[in-house]
């Protein structure tokens, strides 16, 4: 009998603490006039490894177009630079390579009601894409830290009481 007791508080306590992790929240999905940004952030990261002139503004204010969410659009911007002077170091993205970069970017700008780990997992996405494109684990480490910063200001869910435990 103690031992089916002890089991079942086992089991309770267990699910308690499942119960309690923040869920996750939904991700968004880019509305047809939002592709469309994707792929002009995609082509303006290429422009800029092909040395176009301009390409470097242009990947700003695309970028800057998706932070409307943000009340300080300084880690945006910083984001943008650091991207920019990443993507001028010498190696290059692949077209498929730009454009998962700039999805992700797209989510870390619009993801509002995501969780913790949702960020975190993210942002390592962000970090493995770099790395396997051939860029040095310092710089997709930097990139992976400036994306976070980033998501920190977008997202709006706070998490409940039962949360935090």
């Amino acid at each position: 009998m103690t031992q089916v007791l002890r089991t079942l508080v086992v089991c309770a306590i267990a699910a308690s603490a499942m119960a309690c992790r923040q869920a996750d929240g939904a991700l968004p999905v880019p509305e047809p006039d939002r592709v469309g940004d994707i792929e002009d952030i995609a082509r303006d990261m290429l422009n800029l490894q092909r040395g176009a002139p301009g390409a470097a503004q242009e990947l700003e204010e695309d970028v800057m177009k998706l932070a409307f969410l943000l009340e300080d659009e300084a880690p945006a911007r910083t984001l943008v630079r650091d991207l920019v002077d990443l993507l001028d170091g010498g190696v290059a993205l692949s077209p498929e390579e730009a454009q998962q970069l700039a999805e992700q970017l797209w989510l870390g700008l619009t993801a509002t009601e995501i969780s913790e780990r949702q960020a975190e997992a993210m942002a390592d996405d962000v970090a493995t894409l770099l790395s396997d494109a051939g860029f040095d684990q310092a710089s997709a480490t930097a990139m992976r830290a400036r994306f976070s910063q980033v998501q920190a200001e977008v997202i709006q869910r706070q998490r409940r009481w039962y949360e935090r435990f």
